[in-house]
């Protein structure tokens, strides 16, 4: 065997290696912090997503500020008192949320984007497995957090984190 040989067969050993680290997914670990953020939903500049899963339904609204991705996912049905969760990242790659109510209704005159949830997988309390990738919770069980809000809220939580911020 000659030495182009041994060098191209490392090579491609090396490249193997590589596609199924790609294959076995992405490992994200992050830290989630509560942040007091309140503020208000305009009535323009919304994009209006509506997440399924045989009977139930989530509305999640992406709004963008100053260049920032903000989802808010509702997880309640009433019909006066919406409660959310707002969801965004810093720019150190950290999740931070809010929990609020918004009080009212609004008209939405948009393309609405209608989703079908995939579903994805809750290893722990602190770590999730969807579209290829693991998210991994440092520093709290965030997702045994947002079960206490409502169980409700797990799902519409964690498909955003997987599809849409990370």
């Amino acid at each position: 065997m000659s030495q182009k040989d041994i060098q191209n067969t490392g090579e491609n050993t090396e490249n193997q290696n590589q596609d199924q680290n790609q294959d076995t997914g992405k490992k994200i670990e992050i830290n989630a912090y509560y942040m007091i953020h309140e503020d208000l939903l305009p009535d323009w500049g919304l994009e209006l997503m509506l997440l399924t899963s045989g009977n139930k339904r989530w509305h999640i609204i992406k709004k963008i500020r100053k260049g920032v991705p903000y989802y808010y996912v509702f997880y309640n049905d009433n019909n006066y008192i919406k409660r959310y969760i707002k969801m965004w990242k810093d720019r150190r790659n950290n999740l931070l949320y809010y929990i609020g109510e918004y009080h009212g209704n609004w008209i939405y005159t948009n393309y609405v984007n209608i989703v079908e949830d995939q579903g994805c997988v809750i290893e722990l309390p602190n770590e999730i497995v969807c579209n290829g990738k693991e998210v991994i919770f440092n520093n709290i069980p965030f997702v045994e957090e947002i079960r206490q809000l409502g169980r409700d809220a797990v799902d519409a939580v964690v498909w955003t984190l997987c599809n849409e911020l990370y």
